[in-house]
């Protein structure tokens, strides 16, 4: 299934994609689906890759330390007013 659209492209882009297409014997409808779908591709590659990339290990926090910080991030979030977040 295909959906019908309308681009506008400058005129100099216009051209070189003409004669991309014509150098690989191709229509510009199909030259534009590759070029599109690898656009893509390319983008979801570095979003998977940043996905992957590993997390660094968790900082050498003894477990007191952690608590006391935990109560005063409650404390401070108690001071905030509903009101201020809309």
């Amino acid at each position: 299934m295909f959906a019908k659209t309308t681009l506008e492209l400058p005129d100099s882009l216009f051209r070189q994609v003409k004669a991309a297409a014509l150098r690989r014997h191709t229509t510009m409808k199909v030259f534009f689906n590759e070029a599109l779908t690898e656009k893509l591709s390319r983008e979801s590659k570095k979003n998977t890759l940043w996905h992957q990339s590993p997390m660094p290990p968790p900082p050498d926090v003894p477990l007191k330390e952690l608590s006391k910080i935990h109560k005063e991030l409650l404390a401070d979030a108690s001071k905030i007013h509903p009101g201020d977040w809309q």
